[in-house]
């Protein structure tokens, strides 16, 4: 695993342990990131580790002289650059090989290089989804919430969680239930309304509704107008005083309105 910027590289270096002496950082004995090379004793530190001295007007670590200057070695830097490591993934299986100096393309995640195959990456349709990047193609064809799918009824293509959190809930063509709970088992929500007009456990008014029979399912409605004849009769019977009676309490007022009319002109 490599270190942070702050100090020097950590990397798992192929080179000989004596090979890398040479490049050690005095300070966070690492190997020297931005190798930096002192004016008093000509020793190379990491730029930020030898920063800290300087910044804080310390005297050289290494041969205790004050006021000395610091600059970045160009050519010790092309060598740490070629020193040869493993990916920081190997732990995960990455076999990969090379410079100090491709290893950042190699395990940069938007590299157009060999990218390596082991490392941490965000789903790009973002969702949030964080995997190695051996995994991603096969999640963003058949996993993420995110990626287009099309609707399996009909014609329309959104992402995958629209598609089943909001289309499927008005989808024309999605298959739903009968509500009567009929032999129909599904049905394509656009001929819903036709099936109700035609569903044998549909509720349906009896045709003597009017004068208070209740609704009952319309495969039962034949049969229950055959055998209710007397009753409905009763009820037209029933019916039929009300609205006599209620005519005659009109014709009442009316002629009670009748007198007063009378009276006023009088």
């Amino acid at each position: 695993m490599a270190a942070s910027k702050a100090g020097g590289y950590e990397h798992n270096f192929l080179e000989q342990s004596s090979t890398l002496k040479e490049f050690e950082c005095p300070l966070c004995l690492h190997v020297t990131r931005e190798p930096s090379l002192t004016s008093c004793c000509g020793q190379h530190f990491c730029w930020h580790c030898i920063n800290q001295i300087t910044t804080n007007r310390k005297p050289c670590p290494i041969c205790k002289k004050e006021n000395f200057t610091v600059s970045l070695d160009k050519k010790q830097k092309r060598k740490v650059m070629e020193l040869k490591v493993s990916c920081t993934m190997k732990e995960r299986g990455c076999t990969w090989t090379g410079n100090l100096g491709a290893l950042a393309a190699h395990t940069d995640s938007e590299s157009l290089m060999d990218v390596c195959q082991y490392i941490d990456v965000i789903c790009s349709n973002k969702c949030g989804k964080s995997l190695q990047h051996r995994y991603l193609r096969v999640h963003l064809l058949n996993h993420c919430p995110n990626r287009l799918s099309k609707c399996q009824f009909c014609t329309h293509q959104d992402t995958c969680i629209k598609i089943q959190a909001e289309h499927y809930l008005k989808c024309p063509r999605f298959p739903v239930p009968c509500p009567n709970a009929c032999n129909m088992v599904k049905i394509e929500r656009r001929l819903l309304s036709k099936h109700l007009n035609e569903c044998p456990k549909q509720l349906v008014e009896c045709e003597f509704a009017y004068a208070g029979c209740t609704k009952l399912c319309r495969q039962d409605l034949e049969k229950h107008t055959e055998q209710s004849m007397q009753s409905h009769l009763s009820m037209v019977s029933s019916k039929l005083q009300e609205v006599v009676k209620e005519m005659r309490l009109l014709q009442t007022r009316l002629n009670e309105k009748d007198m007063e009319v009378r009276e006023l002109k009088t």
